[in-house]
């Protein structure tokens, strides 16, 4: 069995995201920092580039031909070299 590691990669970000758009019932909250990531699943062999989507079903059809299913969204490729990504 392969050791993997979870590397979170933020590729952008919104500064002021409401916070009341984050958690339930909290209006006037203020706003938070809100990152944008991919998760990459790595091991000596193998990268996994993991993309959680964003979950909003009406975007998601009107934006996207892709499937529904999840698994294909991932990418799995030989890692280049080692070391950190």
């Amino acid at each position: 069995m392969s050791d993997y590691s979870i590397w979170a990669l933020e590729y952008g970000f919104v500064d002021r995201f409401p916070a009341s758009n984050l958690f339930a019932a909290q209006p006037d909250e203020g706003y938070r920092r809100m990152p944008y990531c991919f998760a990459l699943v790595r091991s000596a062999r193998r990268c996994i580039l993991v993309d959680t989507g964003f979950a909003d079903d009406a975007t998601y059809q009107r934006t996207s031909p892709r499937s529904p299913n999840p698994a294909g969204n991932l990418v799995s490729q030989p890692c280049a070299g080692g070391g950190n990504p």
